[in-house]
């Protein structure tokens, strides 16, 4: 599942499966799903069906020949993660220590590294890895037991503070990069509501398969976990929302000319990158922060763009600043319009070439 694609505003509605007998659709008894660890298809996970005898190959309703199970939803599709892929006869493969090396555990175990068992077994024809590891996490180093010890007397496991509630989240959740907790501020962002609190988390993009890297989000499986671990923490006054970031596009629309020798194709898609690479660092730089608020100017970006040392000169820039549906465009300055919100790359920008016609 493509985790923080969902309408967070949507109810998660209860998923119906289903499988093809006689060409009509009967539904699994709750005895015949033995397992399930995607809560309902809010999260990438494992689905183990027990298939019952009545299970029978489609003729004419579907390709014939194969069985088929569905999944269904009276209402509410918005709150289900876009699907990715779907893999038959999955496992799910937990790493065992054996003298490692503990730092292996920092980064994660590439897709297709394991093509292969280890001992050979006649029933398995094939092994595949179609994504990369996920949930490891290294050995506590001696400066991070000091970090973690010291936060842990100060808010002593309760959420109380700002900092508390971005201190126990940022512990107990590694797949947090960061976290911010705004008091007083309700669902909607309305800043002057006492007694509410917000905690916007932003996930880390290492160990993440399937996330937007421009606009990184939690699924709300992940959300309502991390909300329930908080709530746990804090007190009963308090009425408490864990949220995704509300992300801002800065798009650029401008004009250029490349030094002679330089393939203007290849140089344009390349451009490109590196206006989303400024203004998205994080995808490029782990150490790169992103900013919750904050301001940015059309000249940095233009600044930017003629410091490249391909570019030639650049003419009629423009910047447009996009907040949901609305556009403004042509504007001087973006500024991020509620604290929650973050400034980033749009995922294309438009680049023309000489004095050849612009378009969307």
């Amino acid at each position: 599942m493509a985790e923080g694609s969902e309408d967070p505003a949507t109810a998660v509605p209860a998923i119906a499966w289903s499988y093809l007998a006689d060409e009509e659709w009967v539904g699994f008894e709750t005895s015949e799903i033995t397992a399930d660890t995607t809560n309902g298809l809010t999260t990438s996970g494992v689905i183990r069906f027990a298939l019952p005898a009545a299970m029978t190959p489609a003729r004419t309703v579907l390709p014939a020949g194969r069985r088929w199970i569905r999944a269904s939803v009276a209402a509410g599709t918005a709150a289900i993660p876009q699907l990715i892929a779907v893999h038959p006869q999955a496992v799910a493969a937990s790493f065992r220590d054996q003298g490692n090396d503990p730092s292996h555990l920092a980064a994660s175990l590439p897709a297709e590294t394991i093509a292969k068992l280890r001992q050979r077994q006649a029933a398995v024809r094939s092994v595949r890895q179609p994504y990369a590891s996920f949930g490891g996490r290294p050995e506590e180093s001696p400066e991070a037991f000091a970090l973690r010890v010291s936060e842990r007397l100060r808010h002593k496991g309760r959420a109380i503070t700002p900092f508390d509630y971005e201190r126990l989240a940022l512990e107990a959740f590694p797949e947090v990069y960061k976290a911010r907790c705004l008091n007083h501020t309700s669902a909607a962002d309305d800043e002057h509501a006492p007694g509410r609190v917000k905690v916007v988390v932003v996930p880390n993009l290492r160990n993440k398969n399937a996330v937007d890297p421009l606009k990184p989000r939690l699924s709300l499986n992940k959300l309502a976990v991390i909300r329930d671990f908080l709530a746990a923490r804090a007190t009963p006054f308090v009425k408490l929302e864990v949220a995704n970031p509300e992300y801002e596009e800065v798009r650029a629309r401008f004009r250029v000319r490349f030094h002679a020798g330089f393939d203007q194709g290849f140089y344009t898609r390349q451009l490109e990158a590196d206006i989303i690479a400024f203004l998205s660092p994080w995808l490029a730089d782990d150490a790169a922060d992103l900013t919750f608020g904050g301001r940015l100017h059309r000249s940095a970006i233009l600044h930017f763009v003629e410091k490249r040392a391909y570019v030639d000169f650049v003419t009629d820039f423009e910047m447009d600043h996009l907040v949901g549906e609305e556009v403004f465009t042509d504007v001087e300055e973006a500024v991020a319009t509620r604290s929650s919100a973050a400034l980033v790359s749009a995922p294309t920008h438009q680049i023309c070439l000489g004095t050849t016609s612009c378009e969307d």
